[in-house]
């Protein structure tokens, strides 16, 4: 009896062991046996019953650990292929979206549709029919389905001409195939103005690099004007007072602009009306001399620079005229 008390009391540690490993899903499934078998007369408590209730119990309790390492390395392999497979391309697609019309704007624009878009409509509401009808194997569902269908058609194939619609709707709304027609031709224009897009974006980008480039050289003459023309004061106020312009820093130095005056017979300078003295009187005097020897040297060769472009213009001509293209071209690039 000791031996049997302590065979019990082992079984006992073993089942209160195996009820732990269990899962819940395996204690609910345990319960509901034992309440059908309640329900159906058999008694739990008996020893056959004790027997496969502890063998049963063994075997769930042995089994938990394996699936549930099962479950571990199944759910791994999900993850690991979920974080291994390429994301989703997402795509440009329609969303619902509910637009509220207020009662006024429908009495006042909303109009009923023509005769032509009324007929499609009809036609949409015929072609309902099939589907309905296919969908049942049995005559009589397919009759009751469509007597149904018929008469929810004719319903609303008599409210029609005096339901309204939009101003904007047209036969092409109604016209599944055209529909598809016309938004293909709309992406293919949108692929294209995307395209162009992108080109003038990369052309941008481009002249406005060119741009910044041009800026830094723009700065860098103006620095180095500015640099030059503060050198040309510094050196031009080291000069004698008499050959100090008054237009000292401007560009200008023809003629017109530094005053020349011919030697003409009776005309009196600006130095011959000043009291000169005896140490820039002599300067004075070599200095016209040398503008005297200028004068009269350029007056003999005054019409040679007119001359030789006339000469040269006649020689392009007779040039043009008496050779061909390619050796008139060859001249003119030696040129």
């Amino acid at each position: 009896m000791a031996k049997r008390k302590s065979g019990t009391g082992r079984h006992r540690r073993r089942k209160s062991s195996a009820a732990v490993l269990q899962s819940p899903r395996e204690q609910s499934i345990q319960a509901s046996s034992l309440i059908n078998d309640t329900a159906l007369g058999h008694d739990p408590q008996s020893p056959l019953r004790t027997k496969h209730n502890r063998a049963s119990t063994l075997l769930q309790g042995s089994s938990s650990p394996l699936q549930a390492s099962k479950k571990r390395k199944r759910t791994t392999a999900e993850d690991t292929n979920a974080d291994d497979a390429p994301p989703r391309t997402k795509f440009a697609a329609l969303k619902p979206r509910v637009k509220y019309v207020p009662q006024r704007v429908i009495r006042s624009q909303w109009r009923v549709l023509p005769e032509v878009v009324q007929y499609k409509v009809k036609e949409i509401f015929r072609s309902l029919e099939r589907p309905v009808i296919t969908s049942h194997r049995d005559e009589g569902k397919r009759t009751e389905a469509q007597i149904a269908v018929a008469s929810i058609t004719r319903t609303l194939g008599r409210r029609l001409p005096r339901m309204p619609f939009p101003p904007d709707t047209k036969e092409i709304h109604f016209n599944y195939e055209a529909l598809l027609d016309s938004n293909r031709g709309l992406e293919a224009h949108l692929d294209r103005a995307i395209h162009s897009a992108a080109l003038y974006k990369g052309e941008i980008e481009q002249e406005q690099h060119l741009l910044a480039e041009e800026k830094q050289n723009l700065e860098a003459l103006e620095k180095n004007a500015r640099t030059e023309e503060s050198l040309y004061r510094r050196q031009a106020s080291k000069c004698h007072k008499l050959l100090q312009s008054e237009r000292v820093g401007k560009e200008e130095d023809g003629l017109d602009a530094i005053g020349f005056i011919e030697n003409v017979p009776g005309t009196a300078t600006h130095l011959n009306q000043q009291h000169l003295d005896a140490k820039l009187k002599p300067v004075v005097v070599q200095l016209r001399n040398h503008l005297d020897s200028m004068q009269s040297n350029t007056a003999e060769i005054k019409g040679i620079s007119e001359a030789l472009i006339r000469a040269e213009a006649v020689l392009d001509d007779l040039l043009y005229c008496h050779i061909d293209r390619q050796h008139y071209a060859m001249v003119a690039s030696a040129e």
